[in-house]
């Protein structure tokens, strides 16, 4: 059997660690044939798995190794493709809220990850998620100040 050279961020480079981490599973997880399931994986087929399957496989690989590769993916590819986009300014205390929501959900997994005194893979990666989360949110909070400072600095004028 030969193997074909995959880029690592594409849906087909994906669904080949799924094959490789859940084996003939993958099939039944999705109710496809296995042969179906492999053309998804081949680089020389146009075959991908509906949004619906996609979603299944990466719930699959979350229960089995805690990593969802068509969604990472699919955010990689969807930053790559929008880097250019402006950030969309919001007030201040609203954005405010947002942050301490996303810190009120990591501080709830940080609580329940250590109340056992063990952290499990799976909550390690939940929590290293919601750090993530929180630090978008406080990174959009400062783009937010900075757009707020910059609308006022031409309102006043250009007088600081």
């Amino acid at each position: 059997m030969s193997v074909k050279p995959r880029h690592p961020v594409t849906f087909k480079g994906a669904l080949t660690r799924i094959l490789g981490a859940l084996g003939l599973t993958a099939s039944s997880v999705v109710g496809r044939s296995d042969s179906l399931v492999r053309a998804w994986a081949d680089p020389d087929r146009i075959e991908y798995p509906s949004i619906e399957n996609a979603l299944q496989l990466d719930i699959a690989m979350v229960h089995a190794v805690g990593v969802a590769p068509i969604f990472d993916v699919y955010r990689q590819l969807l930053e790559d493709a929008t880097r250019d986009v402006a950030h969309a300014a919001q007030a201040p205390e609203a954005r405010m809220l947002q942050v301490v929501a996303e810190l009120g959900e990591l501080s709830g997994g940080l609580a329940a990850g250590f109340a056992d005194g063990r952290l499990t893979l799976d909550e390690a990666r939940h929590l290293q998620r919601d750090v993530a989360e929180a630090i978008e949110k406080l990174s959009a909070l400062s783009k937010d100040i900075d757009a707020r400072l910059a609308l006022q600095h031409r309102n006043d004028g250009g007088r600081a």
